[in-house]
């Protein structure tokens, strides 16, 4: 398409080698406003036909010519500009690209290199009969509990697709929204792109050591600033000195580990990392930051200093120290670092976020409103502040339906979030809504079931619909969980029945 080889030549002809992501950027994101119209109109049978059409196997040989790594690709462009695992460029001698029917695709160029999400943009020569079918990124947030397919290596799938949901949602300070898939996978299938039961590109696969759950990066990484500009061959590639850092897993490796919680595991990716670039402040805040969750506060001390040393001027370095103040219950200090933070980057959504939470806490609730939101127009998918905002709606304020707009966003987005439905039932409990309440108080429970106000509502909303016996069975699994009402509920109304 013509933005896109403007695009090409911009990148060739004004990009210089390293750090020239504006440019990247802005012709990404023309590209995909100009392209979303392609899937409009498409049957999801033809948006699935389309989107494995799009996807390429990539082998990559060492000099020996042996097999040294395996992923997938797929074509952004009709032009043969395509995503795939930067890795396989790291230590191979030579790569080849080939759909399933054995096509082969020629690399032309390297163009850029995300070290986020470990991906690389290539362009390749298509062959005279290939077809323009590529993928274009969804512009519309996936629902956390959303069906997939994923067009993985033929190797993890006899037909070369591979059926799953969303497990888990959650947001990390940099990678942010990132998603657990239950997807059959290996590292053969890096880089495989993801649908929803929509037909929509939501996501790109990548390998966690889970064969039955990969992690999914987000689309926004396709069009985001991070890009750095490459222009080189593939025999040029290979003498770059920065060849190791631009295709090293380990920053987008850490940032996943850090998605499911093994802070020790996610450290040492940072380290590994560090070793290609030891000047980086924002590693050494993000090592910090899983030392912090792992309860290391020594070592995560140690590595905000290092960071502040390296960039004072730098959002994460106070960003980090704040989370410190915090874990040490010096709310003063962490409100004094956290607002450094936004001085340094006034757009930063979790510093917004964790502002209106110590604002909640000491009843400055207007503005604890206001940075709340503030958070959710820098970051609309920052499903914590959803929950947030809502809960503060629910407390302070009479309009029950805005609360439970924000909090139905929040479950929307990210619905394994624990106390969000409990909320959202007791806002339709109260509304006589009992059937809608019971089946909130449902889902609470099975995020939670040690939650006490779930059981505890639940029984009441059972109760008011005449199901006596439901009922009586929550308030007794409360009352055995210590619940006090629970006890008198049970002695008042299920005596006969017990």
């Amino acid at each position: 398409m013509l933005v896109w080889s403007k695009f090409y030549r911009y990148l060739f002809g004004h990009c210089e080698k390293k750090h020239h992501a504006v440019g990247i950027f802005s012709f990404l994101t023309g590209m995909f406003l100009v392209t979303s119209f392609v899937m409009k109109g498409q049957s999801l049978v033809e948006k699935i036909e389309s989107g494995a059409r799009s996807t390429l196997n990539v082998t990559a040989l060492n000099k020996a010519g042996m097999t040294a790594g395996s992923s997938m690709a797929f074509l952004i462009s009709d032009d043969g500009l395509a995503i795939t695992n930067a890795t396989l460029l790291q230590n191979c001698d030579s790569i080849f690209f080939y759909d399933n029917g054995g096509k082969n695709f020629e690399l032309i160029r390297i163009v850029a290199c995300h070290q986020k999400g470990n991906l690389a943009m290539v362009h390749l020569k298509l062959p005279r009969s290939k077809s323009s079918d590529f993928l274009t990124p969804s512009r519309q947030p996936y629902a956390g509990d959303s069906e997939t397919l994923a067009f993985v290596n033929s190797a993890d799938s006899d037909a070369g697709l591979s059926y799953g949901k969303i497990a888990k949602v959650t947001h990390n300070v940099v990678g942010g929204r990132l998603s657990l898939v239950d997807v059959h996978g290996s590292a053969t299938s890096n880089c495989a792109p993801v649908i929803n039961n929509a037909g929509d590109f939501i996501g790109i696969y990548r390998f966690t050591g889970n064969r039955e759950r990969g992690a999914l990066l987000p689309v926004s990484y396709l069009s985001d600033t991070l890009w750095i500009s490459v222009n080189q061959t593939f025999t040029e590639f290979k003498l770059n000195p920065q060849k190791a850092l631009l295709t090293t897993p380990s920053f987008c490796e850490g940032l996943l580990l850090m998605t499911v919680g093994k802070w020790i595991e996610a450290a040492r990716r940072f380290t590994a990392f560090l070793k290609h670039e030891p000047q980086n402040a924002q590693v050494y805040a993000l090592r910090a930051l899983c030392y912090f969750d792992y309860g290391d506060n020594a070592a995560g001390g140690t590595d905000v200093a290092q960071s502040l040393k390296l960039n004072p001027d730098g959002y994460l370095p106070h960003y980090a120290r704040a989370v410190s103040y915090l874990n040490e219950k010096n709310l003063q200090k962490a409100m004094e670092e956290l607002f450094a933070t936004v001085n340094k980057y006034a757009d930063f959504a979790e510093a917004f976020l964790e502002i209106g939470k110590l604002q909640s806490k000491n009843s400055d609730i207007q503005r604890a409103y206001a940075s709340l939101s503030y958070a959710l127009k820098n970051d609309s998918l920052l499903s914590e502040a959803w929950y947030e905002r809502g809960r503060l709606s629910l407390l302070h304020s009479s309009n029950q339906a805005k609360a439970l707009a924000d909090l139905t966003m929040a479950a929307r987005l990210n619905p394994s979030h624990k106390g969000v439905y409990t909320l959202m039932g007791a806002i339709k409990l109260q509304q006589n809504n009992y059937m809608d309440a019971i089946l909130d108080f449902d889902k609470a429970i099975s995020n939670d079931p040690s939650d006490i106000h779930a059981l505890m509502n639940r029984g009441m909303a059972y109760y008011n619909i005449g199901r006596k016996e439901n009922a009586c069975t929550d308030w007794g699994d409360a009352s055995k969980k210590g619940n006090t009402q629970a006890i008198r509920l049970l002695a008042r109304y299920c005596s006969n029945s017990r």
